[in-house]
């Protein structure tokens, strides 16, 4: 995938250090990918990628540090075939970070052996940062698309189910039409006399019935209706104006709403705003696929157990109760807390664990587990 930013990275990278490769590589468990690249080989570029045993790259990675070799036919040690293929000599390479991990690097590589000078070495080391944050930035885009992608599964499911009942319903709503139609059929002709139609109307207790019956299908249809648009209204704000602010009220009663068919599934979930946080307002992302992922996560480990049972405990589960989740204002913050003292140490301990895993994608966010509660806290916008 082209990033501009990262292909000014290695145009800079080859113009300043005066050489005629410069790459920026991810390096895979048995591929280098290339990221950005000037000057790389035709066969290369058709390619994007060789593999990860004859690339100099690894090193970078492997050692977690810079790595440097002024000519690279000299060390025998080396991997020697892109050196035989496409004449390279000189390598100077620098650690680039995703989430502070290693993951590939960005260098300079020329066609004659060289030593790379200070100075060299330290722009390259600068402009290595700047890949870093960009890799960064294009990860967080990369999760924070697969977040509203997953806050918005459970409204999906609901529009499925929903449709779904109204198939259903339209096949249930024909069969009474067509008991209703003889009746009416022999009803309005005009060829039966009085007698005859008396006699046809011996059979108006199945009419009733399945005018009854259609009655019952034309209330099920709008209620399946009705939370089809409401799973489709809710699916719209979350995919709305991301910035836009939004008072904390509308976006948690969204929340509720993409949530619905998992709080059916899982015994249900309470909502209490307190009136000070109802009217404060926060930018749609990163809060509301944010505050859908804490209760999701919640959700995700639930267990049958009675409201008596303590923490830990083995005695025999009992009926799941709904979650809580009290939203409130604090100095500077909104906290999304959500009571579920129904879970197991080790079950907390697991929801902390993915909580932290995600909070690098919501920015503004940190998610907290107090004791028997986990917290959702972001800052306060407007």
């Amino acid at each position: 995938m082209h990033d501009a930013e990262l292909q000014a990275v290695v145009v800079e990278v080859a113009a300043e250090l005066r050489v005629p490769l410069s790459l920026v590589t991810l390096v895979l468990a048995r591929t280098q990918v290339f990221r950005a690249a000037v000057g790389l080989p035709p066969e290369l570029e058709v390619t994007g990628a060789t593999g990860r045993s004859v690339s100099l790259c690894q090193f970078v990675v492997d050692r977690q540090a810079p790595f440097v070799v002024a000519d690279i036919r000299a060390d025998a040690a080396l991997p020697q075939q892109l050196s035989v293929d496409f004449g390279i000599r000189a390598y100077a390479g620098m650690p680039v970070r995703v989430d502070g991990a290693v993951v590939g690097a960005l260098c300079a590589i020329d066609t004659q052996p060289r030593a790379f000078e200070e100075q060299e070495l330290a722009l390259l080391a600068k402009l290595a940062d700047r890949v870093s944050a960009r890799l960064d930035a294009i990860e967080r885009l990369r999760r924070a698309r697969e977040a509203h992608a997953t806050a918005g599964e459970p409204a999906f499911q609901e529009s499925r189910n929903a449709l779904f009942a109204l198939t259903g319903l339209q096949y249930e709503a024909r069969h009474a039409m067509a008991s209703l139609r003889p009746v009416f059929n022999v009803l309005r002709s005009e060829s039966l006399d009085l007698r005859g139609k008396l006699l046809a109307l011996r059979s108006l207790d199945e009419a009733l019935t399945a005018f009854d019956d259609l009655e019952k299908v034309l209330i099920h249809m709008e209620a399946s209706e009705f939370r089809l648009q409401e799973q489709l209204l809710a699916l719209e704000q979350l995919v709305a104006e991301p910035s836009r602010l939004v008072r904390v009220d509308a976006l948690v009663s969204t929340a509720e709403r993409l949530l619905h068919h998992e709080a059916k599934v899982h015994a249900g979930l309470r909502v209490h705003v307190t009136a000070e946080a109802s009217a404060l307002q926060l930018p749609r992302a990163p809060y509301l696929p944010a505050l859908v992922q804490l209760v999701r996560t919640v959700f995700e480990f639930r267990r049958p157990t009675s409201s008596s049972r303590s923490l830990g405990s083995s005695a025999p589960p009992g009926d799941v109760s709904a979650l809580v989740l009290r939203v409130t204002s604090e100095p500077g913050a909104v906290a999304s807390i959500v009571e579920c003292d129904a879970h197991a140490t080790e079950e907390l301990e697991a929801i902390r664990a993915r909580l932290e895993a995600t909070t690098a994608v919501f920015e503004g966010t940190r998610f907290e587990v107090r004791g028997f509660d986990v917290c959702m806290l972001t800052g306060v916008a407007g």
